[in-house]
């Protein structure tokens, strides 16, 4: 669908030139793998929390590690995520029952809780795991109770499923994309994501940065669904972050132009 929109943004209006696509977080994929295929009709991606590699960050939304330079960096992360990535890989399963009231409870727990920033909080969650598992079979009630509250036994559900997924989840890496592209790309992440974490934005950029012009930006101004509050000590760096994210969208469309040149482009 991205690809046909863009495809006709710029047929339709050549008169504004190639568009650059921005994305918000799992939108990284396919921004960078769009432009990937046409580049002809992209000028270039602005990314904002999105990931260099879909494993890792799986794995982060299981335990809050960060991996970065051969260190293990634990962080705060998001316990509203596990329903839907228990959901997500529930086909990967031996799940013995009809598996569609378990995925239904699973979306319920989303529905409920999602946005929800004060339901972040150990403990939060429990009224709302323990109503939603009374409408599930005897058969399924526990498996649901750790899909959606997580903890060791979900981390080992969602490690199978994903040992099981093998190649039907590898669309979801970047790495093909980023080889591919022949148009500049722009980086940005907060330093209080507690979805994605920043060390993606690092990666992505060493990785599109050996291909074409990118910029990154790591700022505390924002979480992955929230505003943050830099550190007084913080502000004319956060100021100088801004001011570069602000230049970046204020030339949406002439990246190439902004960010520089290379042969391939």
């Amino acid at each position: 669908d991205l690809e046909v929109i863009v495809r006709a943004a710029h047929a339709r209006h050549p008169e504004l030139g190639r568009p650059a696509i921005f994305s918000i977080s799992f939108g990284s994929w396919p921004a960078l793998e769009v432009a990937a295929r046409c580049p002809e009709h992209v000028d270039g991606v602005i990314t904002f929390g999105g990931y260099a590699s879909f494993e890792s960050v799986v794995r982060f939304c299981l335990d809050g590690v960060m991996h970065l330079d051969g260190r293990a960096v634990p962080m705060a992360f998001d316990p509203l995520n596990m329903p839907a990535l228990f959901l997500n890989v529930m086909r990967f399963m031996d799940i013995d029952d009809d598996p569609e009231p378990l995925a239904e409870a699973l979306r319920e727990m989303c529905y409920r809780t999602w946005g929800r920033m004060e339901l972040k909080a150990e403990g939060r969650l429990v009224p709302f795991i323990d109503a939603i598992a009374e409408t599930l079979p005897a058969s399924q009630r526990a498996l649901f109770r750790e899909g959606a509250g997580g903890g060791d036994a979900a981390r080992v559900h969602v490690e199978n499923a994903l040992a099981r997924a093998q190649d039907a989840l590898t669309f979801l890496d970047p790495t093909n994309a980023i080889a591919s592209l022949r148009c500049p790309v722009v980086v940005c992440h907060g330093r209080d994501d507690d979805v994605i974490p920043w060390g993606e934005a690092v990666m992505l950029h060493r990785a599109v940065s050996a291909h074409v012009p990118s910029r990154l930006y790591l700022t505390g101004l924002y979480a992955h669904t929230g505003q943050g509050t830099p550190a007084p000590g913080d502000i004319l760096r956060e100021a100088a972050n801004l001011l570069g994210l602000t230049r970046v969208m204020a030339n949406g469309g002439r990246l190439r132009d902004a960010l520089g040149h290379r042969t391939n482009l």
